[in-house]
């Protein structure tokens, strides 16, 4: 069952529940979900990660609101910042029809969340690293040590961050590059900070 195949839903400027702008896609499809970068019209027009997660049932819905309030609750600098849980009802203004293969064909639940504006781990890797691809005397020693030190600590923060979702008696089970997030610190284009 497809579900939020219709291109035109994610045209730039479309509302979701007429609060959510969509500005992009910023991932595909997933076994889970799809991820699109929106603008919170009620909030300043605050930018925020929307994820579509694929159907639930009735009987998963309840679990389904248990873990966004949960995922509410954490507070931490390396995790982003979770802020709302529903369901679309509408995209602007047509109302959302269950099982319909239009826009309207919507009825998901979603999550939001802060956006980082960052790179995921693997191509934080590749821009490190982008002398991995090629033979090893092209790297100069002493800037791969630096260059291991800067990956060394955004996993160590990435380890952190986790923690912090453990120590609540929580598990990501979703642990993939793509979902860990670099973001700049301090100077140069090298990310170091994770979320």
């Amino acid at each position: 069952m497809p579900y939020l195949s219709t291109v035109t839903f994610l045209q730039h400027g479309l509302t979701i529940n007429r609060r959510y702008a969509i500005r992009q896609e910023i991932t595909g499809i997933g076994s889970s979900s799809r991820v699109l970068l929106v603008d919170d019209v009620l909030r300043g027009r605050r930018p925020c990660a929307l994820k579509l997660l694929k159907r639930i049932g009735e009987r998963e819905t309840p679990g389904a609101r248990r873990e966004f309030e949960t995922l509410r609750t954490l507070r931490h600098p390396l995790l982003a910042e979770v802020y709302d849980f529903g369901r679309v009802e509408e995209v602007d203004g047509s109302p959302a029809e269950e099982g319909s293969e239009s826009l309207a064909r919507i009825g998901d639940f979603f999550i939001t969340f802060s956006y980082i504006d960052g790179l995921d781990l693997r191509a934080a890797f590749l821009l490190l690293f982008p002398e991995e691809l090629k033979p090893a005397a092209s790297l100069d020693p002493g800037d791969a040590a630096v260059r291991w030190r800067t990956f060394y600590q955004a996993l160590a923060e990435i380890a952190l961050g986790l923690h912090a979702i453990h120590s609540r008696g929580l598990v990501h089970r979703d642990i993939k590059p793509q979902n860990l997030l670099l973001v700049p610190r301090g100077e140069g284009p090298v990310p170091s900070g994770s979320r």
